[in-house]
């Protein structure tokens, strides 16, 4: 008996200090760790400007919205263009970063979080301190000064990996604004034989973005059609209904009960 009685207080021992040890038992729980911190707000970052554009792209000549922030930090300034009306003769909505903190200052357009970010190297004539003046100026106003035709090819081979890490490594900020996105460098292209959007080859096709000062067209790569589906798009051999194949009621496949 009192061997019994020992077993059973040294498996009650084992029992409660499993349960100290697992989340949730009633033993002392790990506090949380600390949150992560959040980015700052783009507030802390720099000054934010925020002015109109008048385009004769969209529909109606609808002036369109841009705002723009520059961060001294990284010698980076990012411009956005929104409207609703974009979209009329290709012209997209945009986030565009202009970079100064590397070798010679370039550029980077991306649509939205788009799946391409598209690199314009050697800008000429700007700086840092040259194109934030420009967002003081335009804030609160409505620019109608003329865009600046830029027309450029953007068929070349994504960037691999390595080139892409060289690229971001020699260019602080741009690796966080192409995340997630291939990288393709653009070239300039020759005005006489570039096509106007509805001209171009079945596989290529011209998207205009906004930048400062410029109009930046792009011929890109088109990616191929998808192919359909067998059965509408269905996959072969599914059900066409969520009950097809199933039972129909509780008593399908039962045997009948006798009347009476």
């Amino acid at each position: 008996m009192t061997t019994l009685l020992c077993l059973a207080v040294v498996a009650a021992v084992v029992v409660v200090g499993a349960e100290a040890q697992r989340p949730g038992g009633g033993g002392r729980r790990l506090k949380p760790g600390p949150p992560r911190p959040r980015p700052p707000p783009a507030e802390e970052l720099g000054e934010i400007s925020t002015w109109n554009r008048t385009v004769d792209d969209t529909v109606d000549d609808t002036d369109v919205s841009q705002n723009g922030i520059s961060i001294s930090t990284d010698n980076v300034v990012i411009v956005k263009t929104r409207g609703q009306n974009l979209t009329s003769g290709m012209l997209y909505s945009s986030n565009v970063m202009y970079l100064f903190g590397g070798a010679s200052p370039m550029a980077a357009i991306r649509r939205g979080r788009g799946r391409a970010c598209f690199v314009i190297p050697g800008l000429s004539g700007e700086t840092f301190n040259s194109t934030a003046n420009k967002l003081a100026i335009r804030n609160g106003t409505t620019v109608t000064d003329a865009l600046t035709d830029d027309q450029r090819s953007a068929l070349g081979t994504p960037l691999d990996t390595d080139e892409a890490t060289a690229l971001f490594e020699s260019n602080p900020g741009l690796g966080r604004f192409c995340r997630g996105a291939r990288v393709v460098e653009t070239v300039q292209a020759d005005p006489a034989t570039f096509p106007s959007p509805g001209s171009e080859p079945e596989d290529q096709k011209v998207v205009s973005f906004l930048t400062l000062n410029s109009k930046v067209s792009l011929l890109v790569n088109t990616p191929p059609p998808r192919p359909a589906s067998p059965g509408g798009g269905r996959r072969p051999g599914r059900p066409q209904g969520r009950n097809q194949g199933r039972p129909q009621g509780r008593n399908h496949g039962r045997p009948g009960r006798t009347q009476g």
